[in-house]
C-alpha cells in the first residue's frame, strides 16, 4: 500500500496542487476525496439501515461509502494549518485537509450523519487512504471551524439505534437552519465526539479512541478515552475524514509520515510521534 500510495501522492501533487498569485497571496487548491458516484438519499438509506442488524450496521455504512453514496460537500476538503518552532530550531508549518463536516450518507439535500467502528475505519484507511484525526488535530480543526452546539441525548440501550441517529441528525440540521449555516461551504465542529487515532490504541487493544464534543466551547466535554470496545458506536460519534496528502512548509508530504516523524509530529500530535501504520494494522 505504501509504494502505490507514494506513486499516487507524487502524481496527485503534480496535477492537483496548483499555486497562483492573486493580490500577492498564494492560493491553494485542496485535494478531494475520491469516491465513486452514488445517488441514494439519506432518507432512502435510513429506510434500509433500519432493517440491518446492529452487528452488521457499520459494515452497511462502509458498503454505502464504497458505492459512493456520499454527499458532494464531503468530497471536498478544507485546509487546516499548524505552525511552531520545532526541535531542529526552525519554524515549520503543516497544512492538512479535512472534510467540512462529519461522515454522512446521502446527498447534499438529504443526508444522515453516521459513524464507523474500528474495523470499518481500518477499511477506510486501506481502501481510500483516509485517516481520522489525532486529539491535537481535532483541537486545531475546532479552532478554525464554525462551532456548532452539542446536543446530548439520553443515555441508554438505544443509543446505537437507527432512530437515535436519525433524531440527532434532525436536531443538528435544525441548528444549522436556525443559524443559517450552509453545510456545503465552510467547516463545522463541536456537534460530535471525534473518533481519533492515538498511541493508546497500541496498548489498549480492541478499543476505539474518542475525543471532543466541544459544542461552542473551546474545551472538550469528552476527554481522550479508550473505554469503549472497538465494536462500539453510538449516536454521538462522528468520523472526520482526513486526506492523506498534506503539505510541510509548502511542499507535498504524506500525512502518515508527518504523524510518525519525531520532528514534525509535534505540529499534529500532543502524544509525540504516532505510529499510524501499526495502529491501523491492529
Amino acid at each position: 500500500m505504501k509504494n502505490s500510495f507514494t506513486t499516487l501522492l507524487a502524481s496527485f501533487f503534480a496535477i492537483t496542487f496548483l499555486f497562483f498569485t492573486t493580490s500577492s497571496k498564494a492560493q491553494l487548491f485542496a485535494p478531494s476525496f475520491d469516491f465513486p458516484q452514488g445517488g441514494n438519499s439519506g432518507s432512502e438509506l435510513y429506510t434500509k439501515y433500519q432493517k440491518i442488524p446492529e452487528s452488521k450496521s457499520m459494515a452497511f455504512v462502509f458498503d454505502q461509502i464504497s458505492k459512493g453514496n456520499i454527499p458532494e460537500f464531503l468530497r471536498e476538503t478544507v485546509a487546516i494549518t499548524s505552525k511552531d518552532k520545532l526541535s531542529d530550531g526552525k519554524q515549520h508549518t503543516v497544512t492538512f485537509f479535512v472534510a467540512r463536516d462529519y461522515l454522512s450518507l446521502g446527498t447534499n439535500q438529504d443526508f444522515l450523519r453516521l459513524p464507523l467502528d474500528w474495523s470499518q475505519l481500518r477499511k477506510l484507511y486501506r481502501d481510500f487512504h483516509i485517516l481520522i484525526p489525532s486529539k491535537k488535530m481535532v483541537d486545531l480543526i475546532h479552532q478554525q471551524a464554525v462551532k456548532v452546539e452539542r446536543i446530548a441525548q439520553k443515555a441508554g440501550p438505544t443509543m446505537s439505534s437507527p432512530n437515535y441517529f436519525w433524531l440527532h441528525n434532525q436536531k443538528i440540521n435544525a441548528l444549522f437552519l436556525k443559524r443559517s449555516l450552509d453545510v456545503t461551504s465552510g467547516l463545522f465542529s463541536g456537534h460530535k465526539k471525534d473518533l481519533v487515532i492515538s498511541n493508546r490504541l497500541l496498548y489498549n487493544k480492541n478499543r476505539i479512541a474518542i475525543y471532543g464534543f466541544q459544542g461552542t466551547d473551546p474545551t472538550p466535554l469528552q476527554s481522550l478515552s479508550t473505554v469503549h470496545a472497538s465494536t462500539y458506536f453510538d449516536y454521538s460519534h462522528g468520523v472526520r475524514m482526513v486526506h492523506r496528502e498534506a503539505l510541510i512548509d509548502g511542499k507535498p508530504a504524506d500525512l502518515t509520515d508527518l504523524l510518525q516523524s519525531p520532528i514534525y509530529s509535534r505540529l499534529l500530535s500532543s502524544e509525540g510521534a504516532i505510529n499510524v501504520e501499526s495502529i491501523y494494522s491492529k
